[in-house]
């Protein structure tokens, strides 16, 4: 229940900021894709679309992501989208408790476009 909420949480993050910052808006428009993130059973997932500049997310899988982040277990996932740190994120990775999959260059970008929400 706390990783579902989370990620609804983080769509609202996302909206929100979106319609706060013109310059967050306005690096969304840069690409237009669709990010999946979801636990390994596929208990939990929802889906995030980007499409110029706007932000919008429905509960559930999603047939074809651009890229997906996919937990290995709620839990996991929770601890360390909630509190966790790059560090956190490459450990989740180097021990497969997260495995990203997809369009690499999507993902870096949007790891790029995170860091400069964060700084402003």
């Amino acid at each position: 229940m706390k990783f579902s909420l989370l990620l609804y949480g983080f769509y609202l993050i996302l909206r929100f900021s979106s319609w706060r910052s013109s310059s967050f808006k306005n690096r969304l428009k840069e690409k237009n894709f669709t990010m999946l993130i979801k636990t390994r059973d596929a208990k939990y997932a929802r889906y995030y679309t980007f499409i110029n500049g706007k932000v919008l997310s429905e509960k559930g899988d999603h047939p074809n992501p651009d890229f997906s982040l996919i937990w290995s277990n709620a839990d996991a996932g929770y601890k360390i989208m909630f509190s966790g740190g790059p560090a956190d994120f490459t450990a989740a990775i180097r021990d497969d408790t997260l495995v990203i999959k997809d369009d690499q260059s999507i993902i870096m970008w949007f790891m790029e476009t995170m860091n400069r929400l964060k700084s402003a």
